[in-house]
């Protein structure tokens, strides 16, 4: 696993992740016992830790690339998630939850580019032309040195 360079199967699993946790967030947020299921002020825990996760998942589904357009796409959905929360009887959105969201998402971004940098493998880069002043081996379509200078 590169988390550098994530391949099509990781970013594919990443997106369906991202896609179910939303999904059962939004859903099960509107249900009667969502009120008051986590009190303050551990909440805005749930936030942060939850949305590290969201921007986690979108960092990898997003090919590990426009860091800030992940962490633009995280803040939307923590709006979006409070606007949700407005709308649903018994719940009430806070700018402090959205706060809290917006951290977690750039602790969740941040730690992940910061492990791929630091443990993500090396480019070897080699060079393209051939520097040995070794003679090629017969039948090579360039010519060769001869051995003596003369």
């Amino acid at each position: 696993m590169n988390l550098g360079h994530p391949s099509s199967k990781m970013r594919l699993a990443a997106a369906l992740c991202l896609a179910l946790l939303l999904g059962n967030l939004w859903y099960h947020g509107q249900q009667p016992y969502a009120v008051n299921l986590i009190r303050p002020p551990i909440d805005k825990l749930v936030h942060v830790v939850l949305f590290a996760s969201i921007g986690t998942l979108l960092w990898i589904a997003a090919g590990a690339r426009r860091l800030l357009i992940v962490l633009g796409i995280a803040v939307l959905l923590g709006m979006l998630d409070e606007l949700i929360q407005w709308f649903s009887p018994g719940r009430s959105a806070e700018w402090l939850d959205l706060l809290a969201d917006a951290i977690g998402a750039c602790l969740g971004v941040l730690l992940c580019s910061q492990i791929a940098r630091r443990w993500a493998p090396s480019i070897v880069l080699t060079p393209a032309i051939n520097t040995h002043s070794d003679p090629a081996p017969s039948g090579a379509p360039f010519p060769t040195k001869s051995a003596d200078p003369d």
